[in-house]
């Protein structure tokens, strides 16, 4: 199967094996050995009946194959489109004990001695590592010498922020060049209901050294989370890999992976005008300073945000952004009315005076006062202590968050950043009704409930995400466009915490990666500039 550029050949006597994947333009062929259906030395599973061969209504020709190897059961699709070949698996337990995935490798794969010393593999969208600045790109003999791996941090435990070794490595999408640098596979990994990517896997096989592409696996921490370990009876399906030829080398596998996405919703907002905001913070002696009640009633009160308000209209800005001090507590969510007077007046005095709409720095339960909010929303240890930190997924948080959040964009919010979303960590409170300890992806589903609580109600006010798993680091964890154009969702993505050195991030090429990710995705990218560590013709902003 396939079309006027690639070409899938399936075996199926001695079992399942899509072993064949060649460019019909120029002949090359990407695969060309076994399947890895779990591990290198598995054998090729059984079919279980015909493959069912379905045409479609959009053209798109679609062969399922379902074979089962030991006790598990493989669902495998291939979809053939005029522009590219997609393939998607999806697993089921058959047995009556409890199957580990954590460790499997399904993939397509090609011995790399010799013919593919050409090739190279450029990760979309972080062609520019987000940490140190530094080209990513990788050779085959990169794939066999570097040690892949990822960042990773746990606020609340205090697990450093560091790069852990991974078996693989992963990024949201691949361009996959040949020798001649113009023509390009695209290989990318999309699943909107949880964190997976499109992982390179080196192993040795009969004497060969072989490359592992597409298909499925865990990655970073063991995720996709779900599909870690299968019960007796239950499934998963993987996220669709899609296999699309382009020209243009790596440059042209960017544009038409953004061409993709794009067709998958991840597009600018309809009527996108965002307003440039002025973020009080540098100016403001709060931040840099301890944070207390005290404090707050000395640097942040009305006058104070007044003053901010004229700089902000003298420089042409269109909105003011309250980053820490607006609320009463830390992360309350609560109006400070007692220091800044009623919201509905703070709004119309801004709007009246400044031309100025009102942004608000909102962080999530990882960042938050926890005397903010019930004491039934706190974490419980495996031995029932109570420990002085949020669970993003308990009721009473969720709840509370989200009442206070509406009533912000009620009195007339015109602008919501979502800070402080780091992985809560381990909650072992059975009342909150969550998997037991709780897990990243009921963490990223309780964030994704309070997105959806206030876009229900509020569609028009924006709503930027920091990362949802590690937070306003200069790391990406989940997936870029992971939550992203699900229904009643975020708006705009943080820009990696370039806040702060502007200049030494442009000049270290940590910022640079942002040109990457904008060439992958038309999402936009919030971020703040420090005026003063720019240059004096800002070119940072």
């Amino acid at each position: 199967m396939g079309n006027s550029t690639l070409e899938l050949g399936v075996h199926t006597r001695e079992g399942l094996n899509p072993c064949r994947l060649v460019d019909r333009r120029t002949g090359y062929a990407y695969a060309n050995g076994d399947y890895c259906y779990g591990t290198p030395e598995s054998h090729r599973p059984p079919l279980l009946e015909p493959p069912l061969v379905q045409q479609c209504e959009d053209g798109s020709v679609q062969v399922t194959f379902r074979a089962q190897q030991d006790a598990l059961g493989i669902e495998h699709l291939f979809r053939a489109t005029s522009e590219a070949i997609e393939e998607q698996l999806t697993l089921t337990n058959m047995g009556e004990e409890t199957l580990s995935l954590r460790d499997a490798v399904f993939g397509f794969t090609r011995a790399v001695d010799g013919e593919g010393q050409g090739c190279q593999f450029y990760p979309i969208p972080y062609r520019r590592e987000t940490v140190t600045g530094e080209f990513q790109d990788l050779t085959v003999e990169d794939l066999f010498s570097r040690e892949p791996g990822y960042y990773f941090w746990l606020w609340v435990e205090q697990v450093p922020a560091q790069r852990y070794p991974a078996r693989a490595f992963g990024s949201e999408a691949w361009a996959w060049t040949q020798a001649d640098a113009d023509h390009a596979l695209l290989v990318a990994k999309y699943n909107p209901s949880a964190m997976e990517w499109s992982l390179l896997q080196t192993f040795p096989r009969g004497g060969e050294r072989y490359l592992c592409f597409g298909g499925a696996g865990l990655w970073k921490q063991g995720d996709p989370e779900p599909a870690a370990q299968l019960e007796p009876g239950r499934r998963f399906t993987f996220g669709v890999t899609r296999l699309a030829p382009c020209r243009g080398g790596w440059k042209g596998a960017f544009y038409a992976f953004r061409a993709w996405t794009e067709s998958l919703g991840h597009r600018l907002p309809e009527g996108y005008d965002p307003p440039v905001h002025w973020n009080e913070l540098y100016d403001n002696p709060l931040w840099w300073g301890p944070d207390t009640p005290e404090r707050r009633q000395e640097v942040y009160r009305l006058a104070d945000m007044e003053a901010e308000a004229q700089k902000a209209a003298e420089v042409g800005c269109e909105a003011l952004y309250l980053d820490p001090g607006w609320d009463t507590l830390f992360a309350s969510s609560v109006w400070a009315e007692e220091r800044l007077g009623r919201q509905r007046d703070f709004v119309r005095r801004l709007q009246e005076r400044y031309g100025l709409r009102l942004a608000l720095h909102n962080p999530l339960a990882a960042w938050c006062d926890v005397n903010g909010y019930p004491l039934e929303a706190r974490r419980c240890s495996p031995d029932g202590e109570t420990l002085p930190s949020l669970c993003s997924a308990s009721p009473a948080y969720l709840r509370t968050k989200a009442e206070r959040l509406l009533q912000l964009c009620r009195d007339g919010a015109a602008f919501l950043m979502y800070d402080g979303t780091m992985f809560t960590g381990e909650c072992h409170d059975a009342s909150h009704g969550h998997s037991l300890p709780l897990t990243r992806h009921e963490h990223c589903m309780a964030i994704l409930q309070l997105l959806q609580t206030v876009k229900r109600e509020f569609p028009d006010v924006p709503i930027e995400l920091h990362d949802p798993i590690v937070g306003g680091v200069n790391m990406r964890y989940a997936p870029t466009y992971f939550l992203h154009a699900l229904p009643h969702s975020f708006d705009e993505l943080w820009g990696y915490e370039y806040m702060w050195e502007p200049m030494n991030d442009l000049r270290s090429g940590r910022a640079l990666s942002l040109y990457y990710v904008n060439l992958a995705y038309s999402i936009p990218i919030y971020l703040h500039i420090d005026l003063r560590k720019d240059n004096e013709h800002a070119l940072v902003f």
